[in-house]
């Protein structure tokens, strides 16, 4: 009786088994088919998204005014507590401006090349962050072409105040078209966590982009292609703009590749930079790294060639590094280090073919002896990496008292005038291990 109760219980064990393998079969069945349904008709139904054309009824096709209908969508997406504005292929007129005053909300375009927000008035802002003052927080913007319908506009494309954890990606800014369809492209003051990646500008009247106190500012694969003027600047950093990670950005031609400023009063100025892989090129109106006002900013595998004047500016700045990068073929001076400047270090890097527009007037670094502790080491300063011996000296220093200098371990090639002339007087300088090659 004992061995039938057990022989019993194993048969219902296993029957249940059975049965719960069979309904975990049925609902594996039910879910598959469920994903192989067809998405709803309406695409405001899937993840709120809300489509531009077929739900807010834009026009699209460069005909019409498509304003209302892209902020109604846009409504639309605050209203449900955030969602995708989804912009189809096409041209969308905007007389006026769009406003995003809240966030958790996505622009998206299909592309960038054919999905065009474009500007009627040239003077307004086109797109605008901002809810008083207040903060907005996730806003995307992706896949989309911004620019103004005529050329010489004065308006910015957009602007952003107090912008949390904002994404500009895979845009373009701009046009190859025509010169000047933008006054300039991205303004953004106050906030944290700003990123801008895989973009293209073209051809801002005055810059591509502006910074001021926002925190954490990341610029990743931008191609800034400014005009061949004495007015444009590629990027702009303004007072506390603070932590700033640029990688692969490359600035051609206009005024000024970067430009660090400190124009907001009592404020600190842009502060604790990385710059990696990062170009200014052929500034045709004057410098390609102008660090009027600076703290702690680090240049490595960068590029100065060929500004009209000055390679890299370093005036008001405590803390500037240049590591591993190369400055070619600038107007005068490779590096020009003010009076002002603390605590700079060239290392390691390759200066060549400087004073392109003076042969021998101008060398490859000027330094001002009142500038404090300033170190160069184990650079390449002069005729070299197909570049002749255009520069005066490698490196150059006029009278007045030094305040910490170090020059040490550099190779000078062919200068004209010799590889150092240093005029300054102190005891707080150590210049040694220096070579002299000419061949």
């Amino acid at each position: 009786m004992t061995a039938f109760k057990g022989k019993q219980w194993l048969i219902t064990v296993a029957v249940t088994t059975m049965v719960w393998g069979l309904l975990s079969v049925a609902f594996s069945q039910e879910r598959v088919l469920a994903k192989k349904k067809d998405p709803p008709a309406s695409t405001s139904l899937v993840q709120d998204m809300f489509n531009v054309v077929t739900d807010c009824g834009a026009d699209g096709t460069d005909a019409a005014d498509d304003r209302a209908a892209i902020q109604s969508c846009i409504e639309m997406a605050k209203n449900d507590g955030g969602g995708t504005v989804y912009f189809p292929s096409g041209t969308y007129k905007v007389n006026g401006t769009l406003n995003i005053t809240s966030g958790h909300l996505v622009l998206m375009g299909t592309n960038n090349a054919d999905t065009v927000i474009m500007g009627t008035n040239p003077s307004v802002t086109l797109l605008k962050v901002d809810n008083n003052g207040q903060v907005v927080n996730h806003t995307t913007i992706r896949d989309l072409n911004f620019q103004y319908e005529a050329p010489n506009a004065s308006g910015t494309l957009m602007t952003f105040n107090q912008a949390w954890r904002t994404y500009l990606l895979n845009l373009n800014f701009g046009s190859t078209e025509a010169m000047y369809k933008m006054g300039s492209a991205i303004r953004a003051v106050g906030g944290n966590q700003f990123f801008v990646a895989d973009s293209v500008f073209t051809y801002p009247v005055d810059y591509a982009i502006y910074t001021a106190q926002i925190g954490d500012v990341y610029l990743d694969n931008l191609e800034i292609n400014l005009a061949d003027d004495n007015t444009s600047i590629g990027a702009i950093f303004d007072s506390n703009t603070g932590g700033i990670y640029a990688t692969n950005v490359n600035v051609t031609s206009g005024k000024t590749g970067f430009k660090f400023v400190d124009t907001i009063p009592n404020t600190p100025p842009p502060n604790y930079g990385f710059f990696t892989n990062c170009l200014a090129d052929t500034q045709f109106g004057g410098i390609g790294w102008d660090f009027q006002s600076a703290l702690s900013m680090v240049l490595t595998n960068s590029w100065a060639a060929s500004a009209k004047t000055i390679g890299i500016y370093a005036d008001q700045v405590d803390g500037l590094g240049v590591y591993d990068s190369r400055i070619y073929n600038n107007g005068e001076e490779g590096i020009y280090v003010t009076a002002n400047a603390k605590n700079v270090t060239v290392s390691n890097s390759r200066i060549a073919g400087n004073s392109r527009l003076a042969n021998g007037d101008h060398a490859g670094i000027y330094l001002v002896p009142a500038a404090t502790n300033v170190m160069i080491r184990g650079n390449t300063i002069g005729e070299s990496d197909g570049f002749l011996n255009t520069q005066s000296y490698g490196i150059q220093i006029p009278s007045g008292t030094n305040n910490g200098l170090m020059i040490e371990g550099n190779m000078l090639l062919n200068n004209v005038d010799g590889k150092i002339s240093n005029l300054s007087t102190g005891t707080q300088q150590l210049i040694t291990n220096n070579l002299e090659v000419n061949h």
